[in-house]
């Protein structure tokens, strides 16, 4: 269309990064300012917007809502549509662009404050970093009750109606043991339908100090006519907002951290002062909700990538958690390791139990917090048991929960409440399986020197190289000791981040495994700062393959963690559909290593082989999940497929699980153009293979199958 002839009351600022048009959409009356991404392969598709229309509005780049303003027209439901946001207009925008690098900074202004929001695009990636400030340029304290993380408005900009019937909702669900359930949802479904008068909104998110508890930090929408896709991921340790926004013709996704309404934040901002929110991650894609997914995962090589050197080649783990259940001894840690010879493990890992237990029963955890090893598991010490396995050729590895302390500790009397979190003027306990618990304050000084003590001192004195830290309890909806309970839990994480930073800052060769009773902290900032993750505490359980499978959407799987307990009781055909699921991520060993026969030894040690010369797919690759199974994970049914197929496009490895009532007619893939071969099985399952046609057996229920393959032409 022709804007000119259309007397269009707006204007651009567009700039192509890489398959991406980033559109900035300006009011000419107005000022507000839009962020529009659009992929430069749709942009034929694109509905050019005509006269003003009381159905349609630009919106704007940045939400938020401070106190002294008057509430919304959604109060009590969401902070949106503020007249705070109202206020802000276009001031300036400017371009920096480096050899691999672009960053674009847009200002918006209002009388008293200004808000910058930054656009970062590196070369060669589909997805873009985004930073938004506040200012503080007025004469009093501003006191923010919301601020976005980001905010993509007009979509879908295909569509110049409301898109009836085309727009749906993308999220992942996460629970307990039942992490990364993929959801989708028609906007209709969710009546975010416009009627005559008041915008919808469906709001969701987490609240506490586990972030992935009911949601992964992640959503998306789709234009199901086009195949385009909008998607956001924040890095964010505590609570957590997204928010759904339907507004006459309008829809718009935005999120950050939990407002007060939702996650009791508010921040007092001095004047000349500011305030950051979270960063967030955003991408636009034509294709499907894993070409979007794979577009946000793919900035977490650039942290990962910083990881110690050791983990370059994604090293084996051995935890003994499911072999001794809380009960690590001397003995036990070096019959393990030799046991291990001739493995390709290389972290032997002493889970909860190696200090002093004041209560019985509560899987080794009790008295935690004070961190004095038992001298009757470890007569001589953790040292001696290092240099046992690092004559044995192993990293020992070790378990700690440092940000609580356990009903039973020393520290978790009285005389230590100071270096507690606190609320309603109450140290703060919660109740879990092994016992009342409260936390650390990483806001205290002296608690920071106390654990740089307990820990720090601990792993170097003791030549420690991995610590796996695990972390059983939610602070909830904040702390005191700032100006709402939400910015005390904020500034609190953030203090909990700075001794992850510090521990790796003066033990820079140390791996750190990120563990939240399992998985319930795989946001980015975590996974960030951390050498890999638990993907779950289902250990044992049959849905771990469709568990790890999926979580391919939030992180990478060289950076997740996948369990295999191994039972002296397994079949042949367990022990595959046990192993087989750790080609999903980092493989980690566990059970009864000791009591296998030759026969289980054979075929793990086999796993273990075939793993080591595959990680570089599991490590840069594009994962394509392929189901043809029931809705329950814990009672899984039919089967599932995941191809992983290296960047050059020249390898790949398929995973393959069967689950209840597998199908029994063999399973047809299409490979990437070019001819293939098998170079590598575990249990092979492989039918046929000509050029790039893949054919699978049927196997049995609960079986797996790992095939490694390379294109030669």
């Amino acid at each position: 269309m022709n804007k000119e002839k259309m007397n269009v009351p707006y204007s651009y600022k567009d700039h192509r990064l890489g398959k991406t048009l980033v559109r900035y959409m300006i009011d000419n009356d107005s000022g507000q300012t839009a962020l529009l991404l659009i992929p430069v392969s749709a942009m034929d598709q694109y509905a050019e917007r005509g006269e003003y229309s009381d159905r349609w509005a630009v919106g704007s780049l940045v939400q938020l809502h401070l106190r002294n303003h008057p509430a919304g027209i959604l109060h009590g439901t969401s902070m949106r549509y503020s007249p705070s946001t109202a206020q802000l207009v276009f001031d300036e925008q400017t371009v920096d662009q480096k050899e691999n690098e672009t960053i674009i900074e847009t200002v918006l202004r209002a009388d008293t404050y200004r808000c910058i929001h930054r656009l970062s695009w590196r070369s060669g990636e589909d997805a873009f970093e985004v930073r938004t400030r506040f200012e503080n340029r007025g004469n009093a304290i501003a006191v923010l009750d919301m601020l976005s993380s980001f905010s993509l408005e007009n979509l879908s900009p295909f569509c110049s109606s409301d898109a009836s019937e085309r727009l749906q909702l993308h999220r992942y669900r996460s629970a307990w043991s039942l992490e990364g359930r993929h959801t989708v949802d028609r906007l209709e479904d969710l009546q975010l339908e416009f009627a005559w008068a008041y915008p919808e909104v469906e709001k969701f998110g987490s609240i506490g100090s586990w972030p992935c508890k009911k949601f992964f930090p992640f959503a998306a929408i789709e234009d199901t006519e086009t195949k385009v896709l909008w998607g956001a991921q924040l890095a964010i340790p505590g609570s957590w907002q997204m928010e759904v926004c339907r507004s006459k013709n309008c829809v718009s996704l935005s999120g950050g951290l939990a407002d007060r309404e939702f996650g009791h934040w508010a921040k007092e901002i001095e004047p000349g002062e500011s305030f950051t929110a979270p960063v967030a991650y955003l991408a636009c894609v034509q294709g499907d909700d894993q070409d979007l997914t794979h577009a946000l995962t793919h900035l977490h090589h650039w942290a990962a990538d910083r990881q110690p050197d050791v983990e370059q080649d994604l090293p084996i783990v051995f935890n003994e958690w499911c072999t001794s259940w809380g009960t690590p001894t001397h003995d036990k840690m070096i019959a393990i390791a030799d046991h291990l010879k001739g493995s390709e493990v290389r972290y032997i890992v002493m889970d909860a139990g190696w200090s002093k237990s004041t209560v019985e029963g509560n899987y080794g955890q009790g008295g935690n917090g004070d961190w004095e090893v038992c001298e009757k598991a470890f007569p001589n010490g953790l040292k001696a048991c290092s240099h046992e396995l690092k004559k044995r050729g192993f990293i020992t590895g070790i378990w700690f929960e440092f940000e609580v302390t356990t009903e039973g500790a020393s520290v978790y009397g009285a005389e230590y409440d100071d270096l507690h979190i606190h609320k309603d003027g109450r140290v703060l306990v919660t109740e879990s399986i092994s016992g009342r618990r409260s936390y650390w304050d990483f806001r205290n000084p002296e608690a920071i020197d106390l654990l740089s003590r307990k820990v720090i001192d601990l792993l170097r004195d003791n030549e420690i190289g991995y610590m796996k830290v695990d972390y059983n309890g939610n602070v909830g909806l904040g702390c005191d000791g700032a100006e709402s309970l939400g910015e005390g839990l904020r500034q609190h994480l953030e203090g909990v981040q700075a001794f992850f930073r510090k521990v790796q800052c003066e033990l820079p060769h140390l791996v750190i495994e990120n563990c939240a009773s399992g998985g319930l902290r795989l946001e980015p900032s975590m996974i960030g700062i951390t050498s890999m993750s638990s993907f779950s505490d289902a250990h044992e359980g049959l849905e771990i393959p469709i568990l790890a499978a999926n979580q391919h959407a939030m992180l990478l799987p060289r950076q997740l963690q996948i369990w295999a307990v191994l039972r002296k009781e397994d079949s042949e055909q367990r022990l595959y559909y046990t192993c087989s699921s750790t080609f999903l991520g980092r493989m980690c060993l566990s059970g009864d290593i000791t009591a296998l026969s030759t026969e289980q030894r054979d075929i793990c040690w086999a796993a273990q082989k075939m793993y080591r010369t595959v990680y570089p797919i599991i490590k840069h690759g594009k994962s394509r999940l392929i189901e043809q199974r029931g809705g329950s994970f814990r009672h899984p049914a039919g089967r599932q497929v995941l191809l992983r197929v290296s960047d050059d496009e020249k390898n790949a490895l398929l995973i393959y699980h069967t689950f209840k009532n597998s199908p029994e007619e063999p399973l047809e893939l299409t490979l990437p153009e070019g001819n293939w071969t098998v170079e590598e099985t575990l249990n092979n399952s492989v039918r046929s293979l000509m050029n790039n046609k893949l054919i699978l057996n049927p196997m049995p229920d609960f079986s797996g199958s790992v095939v490694s393959l390379q294109k030669t032409t």
